[in-house]
């Protein structure tokens, strides 16, 4: 896998509660969840079965061309990211359901300044920009997810399969997973105590910390995030 972090975050993505409860208090620390999923993938990293590269970095990116890694958690939008790192690895990829189901990683939204000039006709663009039938065309030429779910049963949707890699049937692929997916409760500093947990498992993988003591000292850091 490319890194710790990575298959951590999507494990984290897949369950039932993630950093918060819906009282916005963190439970990072008596979330079994969150535990389990720590032990997993800090049992792989020992295991040496991680690259140990950090998402979205330079090296990460030098990981695709150079085939460092031979699985990447891949959200739809990820397959765009693959196809610009490493535009030579056409065929060579594919695609699977994600063990353990799927989950959120994250999301876009269009907003219109109120102090803008033309709010208007900004705010006709993004209500343009985001129909379905241009989620539709996003999807088959950019794999952006659309965000409406009758586009789920869209056969221009469900049919559709990406060559370059290896002709997987991601339509299909990703629009179960959404159909199945549980929506996780985000509190106001996710975003935040995610860094967190990277920057912890990059401890873990860089031979800084074992697990124990670094899910210790991630507890408490993230604690003081209040």
């Amino acid at each position: 896998m490319d890194g710790g972090p990575t298959v951590l975050n999507a494990i984290v993505g897949q369950a039932p509660v993630g950093y918060y409860d819906q009282s916005d208090q963190l439970v990072v620390d008596r979330n079994p969840a969150l535990r389990t999923g720590w032990d997993q993938v800090v049992d792989a990293v020992k295991a040496n079965l991680s690259a140990g590269l950090l998402y979205s970095t330079p090296t990460w990116n030098t990981g695709f061309t150079q085939g460092q890694f031979a699985t990447v958690t891949c959200p739809a939008w990820m397959m765009t990211k693959i196809k610009d790192q490493a535009p030579d690895t056409a065929g060579k990829w594919d695609v699977a359901t994600v063990p353990g189901g799927g989950g959120n990683w994250g999301g876009s939204y269009l907003t219109v300044p109120k102090q803008g000039k033309h709010t208007k006709e900004a705010a006709d663009l993004a209500a343009w920009l985001t129909a379905p039938e241009q989620q539709a065309k996003v999807f088959t030429s950019q794999g952006l997810l659309p965000s409406t779910p009758s586009l789920y049963d869209d056969p221009k949707i469900t049919g559709y399969t990406n060559p370059f890699f290896n002709n997987a049937p991601v339509g299909k692929l990703f629009t179960d997973a959404a159909k199945k997916l549980n929506p996780q409760y985000q509190g106001p500093k996710a975003g935040d105590v995610q860094t967190e947990f990277g920057n912890a498992m990059q401890r873990v993988e860089q031979g800084k910390q074992d697990g124990a003591a670094a899910w210790q000292q991630l507890v408490g850091d993230v604690a003081k995030l209040k």
